[in-house]
């Protein structure tokens, strides 16, 4: 039996063949909302400035027991836009919290900002696993960011040659990796296959493979 295709994080509506988590911001959710489908919430850096960031800590602590709420994020710290940093730490770290709490795995928005996340897995040694969306660091960091308890999912930028996260995608250990289509509107399948040659694996065997990931992250 073919292992399910996974998206790990999508702001698009999942179409039913695809097992995945649908992404939304704090603000975009009710205080009471459940959700039917598989999703995580967090509050993202760049919007930090337009929330209540104690009262959204609140309502993310409200719903975080959903056992349909499978991640909290995206959240994280962001070093290349005009937002006060300590805030952003701030909330990072209350959620981050919340994660533990209710064993959670974190969905981590990351722009220049690996050196303080480094320092976070190392100081607080985290029991649920970071997972880095759309990543596309170098290899010493990655060498770096494997000794702790994360995870690494690319998207759409693999398939630009000779693009970061195409190169990266080649070192990446296959039981730390997951794909996403994040805000493309293409098929998670095209990733995938785009996967399959690149590193040269059997499809079957990727997708058994991101499942197992899955699985072990989420179920």
């Amino acid at each position: 039996m073919t292992s399910p295709l996974i998206d790990i994080h999508t702001h698009n509506k999942l179409i039913d063949s695809v097992l995945g988590i649908e992404s939304f911001s704090i603000d975009k959710v009710s205080f009471y909302q459940k959700w039917p489908k598989s999703y995580s919430v967090g509050i993202h850096p760049w919007y930090i400035h337009e929330i209540n960031v104690d009262q959204a800590i609140k309502q993310l602590t409200y719903i975080a027991s959903d056992a349909n709420l499978k991640a909290i994020g995206e959240c994280g710290l962001d070093r290349a836009i005009a937002r006060n940093f300590d805030n952003q730490y701030h909330a990072f770290m209350e959620q981050l919290k919340i994660a533990e709490k209710y064993d959670k795995p974190l969905i981590v928005h990351n722009v220049r900002a690996y050196s303080d996340f480094l320092g976070i897995l190392k100081k607080e040694k985290p029991a649920v696993p970071f997972i880095f969306h759309g990543f596309n660091a170098n290899q010493d960091i990655l060498k770096k960011l494997i000794k702790h308890n994360v995870y690494f999912s690319v998207g759409a930028e693999i398939m630009k040659n000779n693009s970061k996260a195409q190169r990266i995608l080649l070192h990446i250990p296959i039981n730390r990796l997951f794909f996403e289509t994040d805000e493309w509107i293409g098929n998670i399948e095209e990733l995938y296959l785009f996967a399959s040659k690149l590193r040269g694996i059997d499809i079957n065997k990727l997708r058994d493979q991101i499942y197992y990931n899955y699985k072990s992250v989420f179920v």
